[in-house]
């Protein structure tokens, strides 16, 4: 059996040895009071007090066990949560950080003004990036819209970045650097070929508005054209009916006369007899006439001019060498693919020549001094008689020869031989690159040159 100093120091066995070794004492405590004497008794008293002391300090002790034992499985718990925690947010950290490589985008992580974190392809837009640099605008960074940048990389290739910063859940800021290049580009694309749409529109506009024109141009000179043949049919019915009117006034006079009595012979005066004085008059004027001296011979008159040779059909002279040059170059047309139809003649040859007269008559030198000027004047409707109604204004043409400055006047280039009347035009126009004999000046014959050559 122990005793109490033997408790005491032996104080550090488990829980169970402990409770087992107080049970011990608290019997042999029991056995020592019942056995002693009274100041015994006093001493069995303390010692049952501190008997159950001790039982008091053992349970304490049983708890204090327990709850370490549970805290240590908790912090056991915990630890593993943590480890396991730990290793998760690593396999995020590393699964994000292939995200960001794997993006297009370049990704900048800024905390407090400061690059915090950044991507490969941010590298290759900035190479210059570290984390911790405080991050800035490049000045090497061009501005041409909003949020939009023009960079060039160590490629000496041309990048447009967009910019796009967003918020972050605990505050830092995220910037995502947007290739914008290809969307750029197409949008530019895309408004170079509205552009080139514009510009072909507004070409179609022109060229309908000349074709118009000349549309216009072309149905008043058919215009005038009838209404001068239409008055010289007129005159000539007008002669026509003069002429018969005079032949029915010298017919019937004719007639009258056949009809009329024969006139009654007049009988002849009998002849003046002389007088003496008309004898002496006589004979004065004849002996004044023996002393006037004889009078000189009229000349003979002085023959005809020659009629000029170097003359066009409508009686206008030229130069022979103005004019073989003109009919070279029209003939070079022709042999181009420019074909002529006129009312007088339908021999190429035979056209080409009276044009080349009649534009060498004018001082035309090469047809590639012709130049076209265009004008706006004012113009009445030829369709109404209301003084009232305000003219507009109609552009027109004019042909200059730029060797001389002097105007071709297109309404006296014509021919009015044949069974029509044939006018002659001056085209000007661009011609296909793989024609390079034709040049931009055509003489047309009525409009009917070959429309091929004109755009």
């Amino acid at each position: 059996m122990k005793n109490a100093n033997t408790f005491a120091v032996e104080g550090r066995l488990t829980d169970e040895a402990v409770i087992s070794e107080a049970d011990s004492v608290n019997a042999v405590g029991k056995e020592a009071v019942i056995s002693q004497s009274p100041e015994g008794s006093q001493l069995g008293a303390v010692f049952l007090q501190f008997v159950e002391a001790t039982k008091a300090l053992e349970i304490s002790q049983q708890s204090l066990s327990a709850e370490v034992h549970r805290l240590t499985e908790d912090l056991a718990k915990s630890n593993a949560n943590l480890k396991q925690q730990i290793e998760a947010k690593g396999r995020i950290a590393e699964e994000l950080a292939a995200l960001l490589s794997a993006l297009p985008t370049g990704v900048i992580i800024l905390q407090h003004g400061k690059v915090y974190a950044f991507n490969e392809v941010s590298s290759v837009v900035a190479p210059w990036l570290k984390v911790g640099v405080l991050w800035g605008t490049p000045k090497s960074w061009t501005a041409i819209e909003e949020n939009h940048y023009k960079i060039s990389t160590n490629s000496e290739e041309h990048l447009i970045i967009r910019s796009e910063t967003r918020t972050l859940a605990d505050g830092r800021q995220m910037l995502l650097l947007h290739d914008a290049t290809a969307t750029f580009r197409a949008r530019e694309e895309a408004d170079r070929q509205e552009s080139i749409r514009q510009e072909e529109a507004r070409l179609r506009a022109i060229e309908e508005q000349r074709l118009a024109e000349e549309e216009a141009v072309r149905l008043q000179i058919e215009r005038q054209q009838q209404e001068a043949e239409q008055a010289r049919i007129e005159e000539e019915a007008r002669l026509a009916e003069e002429r018969r009117i005079a032949e029915e006034e010298r017919m019937r006079a004719e007639q009258e006369q056949a009809a009329a009595p024969a006139p009654e012979p007049t009988p002849e005066p009998a002849p003046t007899p002389i007088t003496p004085e008309d004898q002496i008059l006589s004979q004065i004027q004849a002996e004044q006439d023996a002393a006037a001296p004889a009078p000189e011979p009229e000349p003979a008159p002085a023959p005809a001019p020659a009629a000029p040779t170097n003359v066009d059909s409508k009686g206008r002279q030229y130069n022979p060498a103005d004019y073989e040059n003109v009919k070279k170059q029209l003939t070079e047309q022709a042999s181009a693919g420019v074909n002529h139809k006129a009312s007088f003649s339908s021999n190429q040859a035979e056209i080409i020549d009276d044009m080349a007269k009649q534009l060498a008559s004018y001082g035309v030198k090469s047809i590639y001094d012709l130049k076209q000027e265009i004008y706006t004047d004012l113009e009445y409707p030829t369709t109404t008689t209301d003084e009232a109604v305000e003219p507009t204004e109609v552009q027109k043409q004019r042909v200059i020869n730029s060797a001389t400055g002097q105007e071709i006047p297109l309404n006296e280039l014509n021919n009015s031989r044949g069974s029509g009347f044939t006018y002659y035009k001056i085209e000007f126009a661009m011609f296909d690159a793989a024609i390079p004999t034709l040049s931009n000046v055509v003489v047309a014959i009525d409009h009917n040159c070959s429309k091929k050559y004109f755009t």
